[in-house]
């Protein structure tokens, strides 16, 4: 009949090593598990998406004043052909106008007409040499689209190499709880009370010494806490006087 009962747990290895490892194990599932949240927050993806949106509404200004450009070139245009019309008819009333009074407005309208025209064919060239320059300029309607290509396809790869370390992060995650798994239950279950309980009030569930300090709570420990630490049996290892935490004296091979 007793095929039919659990049989009692037998430690494979000496609880102090598998203390050690198991020490060893979730430290690093911890930095790991850090790391893996620092990564999930997006910090490059995030300032990526503000390059984005920057760029976004630099190429919207670009075209605003692509189209205000436009819009004072036609204007001006427009201008240039009202008064060239202005100089025909005067030059043709000239032609045939005799009063003297009449010709004389006409002359002075035409004056005025072709000094104006003058001035605003001059505007009109300096706008169009202005708008060549400006169109090979990074603050260009063209100049800000490269931009904003640009800062699409630097966050695209931002936010590729977030998710392939991600993955890489979290198969390392679930490999070292895994083996922070196998660990556990290869303890006894006082010990592995005493480790979980721990682990839950500070944070770790045992602390390798580091000289007479304990790693979990980093007060030093007195002679006689030390001692105790030293010559408890490897199988239950003495907590720290201040934290509570099982304090391991070394590491066994």
């Amino acid at each position: 009949m007793s095929e039919f009962f659990a049989a009692p747990h037998r430690p494979t290895r000496p609880v102090r090593t598998v203390l050690t490892d198991l020490v060893n194990v979730d430290a690093r599932w911890r930095s790991v598990d850090a790391q893996l949240a620092e990564v999930r927050e997006g910090e490059e993806v995030r300032r990526r998406e503000q390059e984005v949106a920057a760029a976004r509404r630099a190429r919207v200004a670009a075209d605003q004043a692509v189209a205000e450009d436009e819009g004072r070139l036609q204007r001006m245009q427009q201008d240039a052909a009202k008064l060239r019309a202005r100089r025909r008819d005067d030059i043709a009333g000239l032609k045939t106008v005799v009063d003297v009074e009449r010709r004389r407005d006409l002359s002075h309208d035409l004056a005025v007409a072709e000094r104006r025209l003058a001035e605003v064919e001059q505007a009109i060239e300096s706008e169009e040499r202005a708008r060549r320059a400006a169109a090979d300029s990074a603050g260009s309607a063209s100049g800000a689209s490269r931009a904003l290509e640009q800062a699409l396809t630097a966050l695209d790869d931002a936010r590729r190499r977030q998710e392939s370390r991600e993955r890489e992060l979290s198969g390392q995650c679930d490999s070292l709880q895994e083996h922070s798994t196998a660990l556990r239950a290869d303890l006894p279950d006082p010990v592995l009370r005493r480790y979980e309980r721990a682990e839950k009030e500070n944070g770790v569930g045992a602390a390798v010494l580091s000289g007479a300090v304990c790693r979990a709570c980093f007060m030093g420990l007195d002679r006689a806490s030390l001692t105790e630490v030293l010559e408890a049996p490897a199988d239950a290892p003495a907590g720290c006087p201040e934290c509570g935490t099982m304090l391991l004296p070394g590491t066994e091979g």
